[in-house]
């Protein structure tokens, strides 16, 4: 294994290497006697191989020096990996998350405390952001950044009410919560014909979507959903949330393909995603657990329906990926 990563260019050591087992990044070898008086003979797991190389290019390659985040990566990938290391990474992540909640209420009224709405929506028109949250401000412009900050907000603080405004006559824009978020998100692709029509019904059913997301965070915690989902929920979650990624990232590099208004739409939300790490990856497995679990019934199915279509569209996509690259050979 240590000749294998040095025959890559990676300089891996003995320790480092039974570090990394003990951290449960990679299988675990077994010892098989080779017969009286002949010794013993050392026997890793089928993939192992691949495993090791595919951790030196995340280690090594992307410099992720931290061995949760490492086999966190390994995890999202497919690789397998110790699931105590996986339990106890979404475990912190949600207990920071659960505190950083907490600490926007005000104790006694349990709404938004006014330092913090001061700071994260009024703010929020002029403040540094950081890239995903700065994408949804490009998107949705600065005058209307601190509404949509305020929607996200009393969403995961369980205080949201659905509220839908809509298209007022007269107006040309739908200035309801629902088409704010669409637009914050980057969903509202294609011409202003298809994104009159198709942006205000996508937006119509998320105002009740955002209220039963609300009543998600209101009667449940992160850090719930890490302690009582099973090893099997995570692993479906993490594949739903992890194609859907993938399902973006391939319409962004075809987006030169596209009509530019959609072309655009795809590559901010492409580049948002590549700029999401273990965090934000860990959050979205959770809270696609958390919707699974205690959702309004049919969600599971509703889930696992949406990622069958996903995952036959994305073969699709692929397979015009081939068809292009060889029409312009």
């Amino acid at each position: 294994m240590l000749d294998l990563a040095r025959d890559r260019g990676y300089a891996v050591t003995g320790p480092q290497l039974a570090r990394w087992h003990r951290a449960g990044l990679l299988p675990r070898p077994e010892q098989r006697s080779l017969g009286r008086g002949r010794g013993t003979q050392t026997v890793y797991p089928l993939g192992t191989r691949v495993q090791l190389l595919k951790l030196c290019e995340i280690h090594f390659g992307d410099r992720v020096k931290r061995l949760p985040h490492v086999g966190w990566q390994l995890w999202w990938e497919g690789y397998e990996v110790s699931f105590d290391l996986i339990r106890s990474f979404l475990q912190r992540i949600a207990s920071s998350t659960d505190e950083e909640l907490k600490n926007l209420l005000d104790t006694e009224t349990k709404a938004i405390s006014d330092e913090k709405w001061k700071e994260l929506v009024e703010g929020s028109h002029t403040a540094r952001l950081d890239k995903p949250v700065g994408g949804m401000r490009r998107r949705v412009g600065r005058d209307r950044m601190p509404t949509l900050m305020s929607i996200m907000l009393e969403v995961h603080t369980g205080l949201y009410q659905a509220f839908q405004i809509g298209a007022v006559e007269g107006l040309e824009e739908d200035d309801s919560d629902g088409r704010l978020v669409v637009e914050g998100f980057g969903l509202d692709w294609g011409g202003k014909d298809r994104q009159a029509n198709e942006g205000s019904r996508i937006g119509e059913g998320l105002e009740i979507t955002l209220g039963e997301g609300s009543k998600l965070f209101r009667e449940h915690s992160m850090s719930e959903v890490a302690d009582v989902a099973t090893d099997q929920e995570l692993l479906r979650s993490r594949d739903h949330v992890r194609l859907a990624h993938q399902a973006i990232q391939q319409l962004g590099a075809f987006a030169k393909e596209m009509p530019e208004s959609e072309a655009a739409a795809f590559r901010d939300l492409s580049k948002d995603l590549r700029d999401t790490g273990p965090p934000e990856q860990a959050l979205l497995v959770l809270a696609w657990t958390m919707w699974s679990l205690w959702g309004p019934p049919g969600t599971r199915e509703m889930q696992d329906s949406h990622h069958e279509q996903l995952r036959q569209a994305l073969d699709t996509i692929r397979g015009l990926g081939w068809i292009m690259a060889n029409t312009r050979e």
